[in-house]
């Protein structure tokens, strides 16, 4: 369907803002330590509910703490408190053999530091992975250098790891390394990088050999007049370090691919997809490209716009929050400062559209909330994913780990009160401006002048007016209003729904899902009265139902069965009084993120209790 351009501007402006989201759970630091909620790093499932768990790694002084606790509840799963632990950690493979994956740690050892192996049971040293290393006869470090997991490369059942190494020296060139996690650890290959690899990640498996592919980002590449660190993304095959996909930053960007993550399948093609963050560009943002080719799939904006806000420091697939089907996308923003320094900020973005669902934000300076972020469970269960977001807070309150979710909540508004649920309306009331809360409702056609109220209770004021059809004794209905006359500025001394009928566009300020309306008086008598409604959701799709006349009696000669609710919910036929509406939708419509309402009553009729189902 092709949209006029002021309806189109109505779907636009209904997807500029994210909800305010429920907490659900909250996980605080224990213990004294610090740097708690600064890491959330997956781990197996340790419980067995199907779904890997969450490792949050944390500082104690010069030692270390590991806590794994359930992705859905935050319930504790493992503790362990060692030397050899560290706030850098990742789980890896199973060195030990004891069914636990093991874990992968920066060691700090007097003024500089390596990486260690160390029992994910109780803390102790596995193995040492040896700092230097000859490739190719030059010298290689991997002091103080991003690790991470990878996958089972070498076919032994254990999960392998991944380094980033350095070679000495003047004219150094950088190395991700892909080493063994099984004890004594081997390299398995090297990929040479032009200049910095800044972040990598496993992002899964986009060419069907069984192994899990890397996005790895090289942000210091080709110097020059607009293109001076531009950086670059590549997909690298995971199980022989091949590159396979290569994404140039352009003019436009700087330090594309300072952090890059998976985000599981958002373009629906099977395969799964990764993110990548431009912090350095006139409005911070984070792309999300197709796994499979590197088509460019969205443009997620900083929704403060400021370079500071640190907008993509944390990215992550968080599974189906708002039940579309699609799996949507977490981005962290710790710097965030409005009204608190550095309070940061959570954002949770659609993956189907790429717009905004839910925005949270710290409460105390150094809160720096979306450090990190992840997704979680169903933790309320309302049948939707919810996700988990970091905030290490430095100095008022120790770090947290807090679990949110969509809200959820059913509303209808039955036109007694505006959108606020407090705010009373009086008949004949002209509505363009009394609601702004939830919705906002205009008008279009001709012999009419804009929406307005009308009582409708038997022996009220109307009794004996020009409406005895609309008489139905349902309080106060909305209607296309024909006399123009105003005595009292906003309220119309004579209301009378338009003979000709008209349009009645009731816009949904945030998407929502419409689950039914009631329509009044669509009946063939005196003349014929029909309607049609239609959806249309944040993508300009639609769901059209057809109302022919006879779905309801006549006002006038059956009040009780003149007003008949029309479900919005379902495709099914649904029978009236003598007439059946029908419904059909446009491919991939998406009834959950409806941001328009349009009622066409071709005649006189009217509209009641509209019930949203808001997310």
């Amino acid at each position: 369907m092709n949209l006029p351009l002021v309806l189109a501007a109505a779907v636009s402006a209904a997807l500029a803002t994210g909800q305010e989201p429920e907490l659900l759970v909250t996980l605080p630091a224990t213990g004294g330590q610090s740097g708690f909620g600064l890491l959330m790093i997956a781990t197996q499932d340790l419980d067995g509910d199907g779904r890997s768990d969450v490792g949050i790694p944390s500082a104690l002084g010069r030692s270390g703490r590991f806590q794994a606790v359930s992705s859905v509840d935050l319930s504790p799963l493992l503790d362990v408190a060692s030397d050899r632990l560290s706030l850098f950690c990742a789980q890896v493979g199973d060195a030990t053999g004891d069914g636990i994956r093991d874990l992968l740690c920066f060691d700090v050892e007097g003024t500089t530091g390596r990486l260690s192996i160390v029992d994910s049971a109780n803390g102790d040293l596995v193995t040492k992975v040896d700092p230097l290393h000859n490739l190719g006869g030059t010298s290689f470090q991997a002091i103080n250098l991003p690790f991470g997991p990878a996958p089972d490369v070498n076919g032994d059942g254990r999960r392998d790891f991944w380094m980033q190494s350095k070679s000495s020296g003047s004219g150094s060139t950088n190395f991700f390394e892909v080493r063994s996690g099984a004890a004594p650890s081997q390299t398995l290959y090297v990929v040479t990088g032009d200049n910095r690899f800044e972040s990598v990640d496993v992002i899964g498996d986009v060419t069907g050999d069984g192994v899990e592919e890397f996005a790895v980002g090289d942000t210091i590449t080709e110097a020059g007049p607009g293109f001076f660190q531009r950086g670059e993304v590549r997909i690298v095959s995971g199980a022989t370090g091949a590159t396979l996909t290569r994404i140039a930053g352009t003019s436009d960007t700087f330090d594309f691919g300072s952090f890059v993550r998976s985000v599981g399948d958002v373009d629906g093609d099977g395969l799964p997809d990764f993110g990548a963050a431009l912090r350095e560009v006139a409005t911070p943002q984070v792309r999300i490209y197709s796994g499979s080719n590197g088509a460019l799939i969205h443009t997620l904006v900083d929704p403060i716009n400021t370079l500071s806000s640190d907008f993509g420091d944390a990215i992550s697939g968080v599974g189906d929050v708002d039940g579309d089907g699609v799996n949507d996308i977490g981005v962290g923003s710790p710097g965030y400062s409005e009204t608190l320094v550095n309070q940061g900020a959570a954002y949770v973005f659609s993956g189907a559209t790429g717009d905004l669902l839910a925005a949270t934000y710290g409460t105390a300076i150094s809160d720096s909330m979306g450090s990190s972020i992840r997704g979680a469970g169903d933790v309320n269960g309302d049948g939707r994913e919810d996700w988990l977001v970091g905030s290490p807070s430095n100095f008022t309150m120790p770090g947290r780990i807090e679990g949110y979710g969509l809200v959820q909540t059913e509303v209808v508004i039955d036109f007694e009160v505006a959108d606020d649920f407090s705010t009373p309306i009086a008949n004949g009331a002209a509505l363009e401006e009394v609601f702004s809360t939830l919705v906002s409702i205009r008008s279009m056609g001709p012999g009419q002048v804009g929406p307005a109220a009308f009582d409708s209770s038997i022996s009220g004021p109307n009794d004996g007016g020009a409406d005895p059809d609309l008489l139905v004794g349902r309080g106060n209905l909305l209607i296309l209003q024909e006399d123009a006359t105003q005595s009292t500025p906003g309220i119309y001394d004579f209301p009378d729904d338009a003979s000709q009928g008209g349009t009645l566009q009731i816009q949904i300020l945030q998407p929502a899902e419409p689950l039914s309306l009631v329509l009044v008086d669509i009946c063939p008598a005196p003349t014929p009265q029909d309607a049609v409604v239609r959806l249309v959701d944040a993508s300009r799709r639609t769901r059209t139902f057809r109302v022919p006349t006879g779905f309801t009696a006549d006002g006038e000669l059956a009040p009780r069965l003149a007003a008949r609710t029309l479900q919005l919910d379902t495709l099914a036929d649904q029978p009236g009084y003598v007439a059946t509406a029908t419904a059909t939708e446009d491919p991939g419509f998406d009834s959950t993120r409806v941001v328009l309402i349009l009622v066409q009553l071709r005649g006189s009729g009217a509209v009641d209790d509209l019930r949203l189902r808001l997310r």
